[in-house]
Order: structure tokens, then sequence, then C-alpha cells
């Protein structure tokens, strides 16, 4: 596979991606909004964060592709670690929020404050 076409297949497959992530993500989140499942709000959370991710895909996409120049004469694959390392600590992040949250959650037995019940 040559270097251009691999660079725009990534390319097209992330962005695929990253829209049906904001659309589940955003489908999960006013659905569990509407049921009061906090869990479903979580996974909704966790696809907006796979959303944001796919954007430090396509960024290190673009610069792990660029041809080799006088300042990195092997190339620029090693941004792809930069990357999977960014990414790492945006899903580590957000996990934490989550979790922080639900032990709070179980500490006070709060339910969803931010609608009434549908039922």
């Amino acid at each position: 596979m040559n270097l251009p076409n691999a660079k725009q297949d990534a390319t097209r497959v992330t962005l695929v991606g990253m829209w049906l992530d904001l659309l589940l993500g955003i489908g999960k989140i006013v659905g569990g909004m509407m049921t009061q499942s906090f869990a479903l709000i979580t996974d909704g959370i966790h696809s907006l964060a796979d959303a944001v991710s796919d954007i430090f895909v396509l960024i290190v996409a673009r610069i792990s592709h660029t041809a080799p120049d006088a300042e990195h004469p092997y190339g620029h694959g090693r941004f792809e670690t930069l990357g999977t390392i960014a990414m790492g600590i945006v899903f580590f992040i957000t996990a934490g929020i989550l979790l922080f949250d639900s032990i709070q959650r179980l500490r006070t037995s709060q339910g969803l404050l931010f609608l009434p019940s549908v039922a």
C-alpha cells in the first residue's frame, strides 16, 4: 500500500467513525436523560470521548505520514506513539471523572437531578 492511499484511507475511516461516535454519544446521553439512566449517560460520554480521540488520530495521521525532512530523516512515524499516549491520557481522565462521579452518587444516594422522571 502506498503512502498517499494509506493516509487517505486512514482519514476516511476515522471521519466516518468520528461522526458515528458523535451521533451515538448524543443519542445515548439524550436517552439516558429521558430514562434517568446514569449508565447510558456514562456510555454516551464514552462515545463522545471516542470522537475526541478520533481528532487526535486525524492529527497524528497527518503528521506521521509526512515525508522525511532534514530534522526527521527517517520520517515522522514516531508521532503515532505520541498520539497513542495522548489518547490514553484522555481516556484515563474521562474514566477518572466518571468514577469519581459514580462514587459520589453511591455515597449520597443521589439520582439524576437535571431532568424530571418521564414515568
